[in-house]
């Protein structure tokens, strides 16, 4: 479960928030309906969609085409051709195509939103996956995904360079948590220990990012608002995935639902789980096996709850390992530590 030496790579900030565009390229007969696709797409209730062609024929059509510069913005391509011939073009990874050859303003944006629902995953553009980047995650319902987060950060930090990414859509309050003020974007909390607000590094050796809870991953990595994006842009480029759960039946089908996702290599980071808040009720280790079960061969950590070791971490804009060293669930942080580095 190494964390590889890491690769030199430019500075990535996540995806801003405001809504990607997605550009429109027509290539359609009649001008009426041209105008009127215009008029239904190109509006201030539709910001994110820009007209970014209009083709007046096939020919014409293939030469935008072919010269779509190389980056992943989404185009589609509305046209009332019937069959439309595009053999012999490389296509643009994030180009989508839709025929239609009449309809109203209502149904025209139906058709164009059901495309970009149903975008095709298998064309999506790869990113350069980092084999120093590890994503946590996991189930709704506050499974402790920042705390072990912050808490692996500070245990990695001991003898290692460490970025800590803050990406929790709901919340932006690690580097708060550790004594730092709530509104700065980055900081740097000791030489070894620096935090940002969605902003991958260039220079620190082992990133971790803090991701909140996983959305339905076939549905965030298709999905072009600014929270889904920034999520699947970081699931896209880590080379681990640690998905934090808590030994809850509901949370079962959420763990399924992930693995799922990996099982259709719809992302390839290698997952690491961890059972979070476990105690020793007879229903919770009955909950742990049931889990444990449906992972299967991936690696899995256990860690305990422990409320009075959190509560004092909290109170005194700590980490663990300054309040409570001796504690289990701190123990338990500093071996998943030593596994990913190991």
């Amino acid at each position: 479960m190494q964390l590889l030496e890491a690769d030199s790579f430019w500075f990535v900030e996540l995806a801003p928030d405001f809504k990607m565009s997605i550009g429109v390229i027509t290539c359609l007969t009649d001008s009426a309906f041209e105008d009127l696709v215009v008029e239904s797409l190109i509006s201030t209730e539709l910001p994110d969609l820009t007209l970014e062609f209009r083709a007046i024929s096939v020919s014409n059509l293939r030469a935008h085409l072919a010269n779509l510069p190389s980056d992943d913005r989404r185009r589609i391509v509305i046209h009332d051709l019937g069959a439309l011939d595009l053999d012999g073009l490389t296509l643009h990874p994030a180009l989508v195509v839709i025929s239609l050859a009449s309809g109203g303003a209502e149904y025209i944006r139906g058709e164009v939103a059901r495309a970009l629902r149903d975008f095709d995953l298998t064309k999506r553009i790869e990113r350069k996956i980092r084999s120093n980047l590890v994503l946590v995650t996991g189930t709704s319902g506050s499974p402790g995904i920042s705390t072990i987060a912050l808490n692996l950060a500070n245990e990695l930090a001991i003898d290692n360079e460490i970025h800590l990414v803050d990406n929790d859509p709901n919340r932006k309050d690690l580097a708060f948590l550790l004594g730092g003020k709530r509104d700065e974007r980055s900081i740097r909390l000791n030489s070894k220990l620096s935090i940002s607000q969605g902003e991958l590094a260039t220079s620190a050796l082992l990133q971790i990012a803090d991701g909140g809870a996983a959305p339905e991953i076939r549905q965030a990595l298709s999905d072009r608002r600014a929270i889904a994006r920034s999520y699947s842009d970081l699931l896209e480029m880590a080379g681990h995935v640690l998905f934090v759960v808590q030994p809850e039946n509901n949370t079962i089908f959420e763990l399924e639902r992930f693995l799922a996702a990996r099982e259709s290599e719809l992302f390839h980071a290698r997952p690491i789980f961890l059972i979070n808040k476990l105690d020793q009720t007879r229903r919770q280790l009955s909950i742990q096996r049931r889990l444990k079960a449906r992972i299967g061969t991936y690696p899995v950590s256990v860690a305990p709850l422990d409320l009075k070791a959190i509560e004092l971490a909290k109170s005194q804009y700590s980490p663990l390992a300054d309040v409570a060293p001796r504690s289990k669930l701190r123990r338990s942080l500093q071996e998943l530590a030593r596994s990913l580095v190991e």
